[in-house]
């Protein structure tokens, strides 16, 4: 496996629930790594989820899925921890409309988690630690906003 420190401290941040720094390494990540080219077209929540599935998949701790129906629709993004005793993580990206502001977007992101009942796959594997976190991007930006 290809070691990269920042992933380890992003993924590390994640883990300790240092959702400033997580959101910190993430743009860093996107800032060096993706085009405007990439994140431009019609469907740019796709390239980011992606991306960030790529990256999450690393962490051995948990099993991620993504776009799979949970409760009443199709979450984005699902860490499932294989020791069911730590926390699990639902994520919905969202793309930042030009008629709306980030923290709404994140609001929207995190309302729709709720709503659609996404944690209803953790629930029935044991998970009872849920972080439920919303990511809006715009370009080469990214915030991140949690339930907690």
């Amino acid at each position: 496996p290809v070691k990269n420190d920042r992933l380890e401290m992003m993924l590390q941040a994640l883990d300790e629930n240092d959702i400033e720094a997580f959101e910190e390494i993430l743009n860093e990540f996107v800032v060096n790594t993706l085009s405007y080219y990439d994140t431009n077209g019609r469907d740019p929540e796709k390239v980011y989820q992606a991306f960030l599935l790529g990256m999450l998949v690393s962490h051995g701790s948990y099993k991620v899925s993504s776009n799979r129906e949970s409760g009443l629709g199709r979450y984005d993004i699902l860490m499932c921890p294989v020791d069911v005793s730590r926390r699990g993580y639902i994520m919905e990206l969202k793309r930042l409309r030009m008629s709306s502001t980030v923290e709404t977007t994140l609001d929207t992101a995190l309302q729709q988690i709720k709503d659609k009942r996404y944690a209803a796959t953790l629930h029935a594997a044991g998970v009872r630690d849920i972080l439920e976190m919303a990511i809006t991007f715009d370009g080469k930006r990214v915030w991140v906003k949690t339930s907690e």
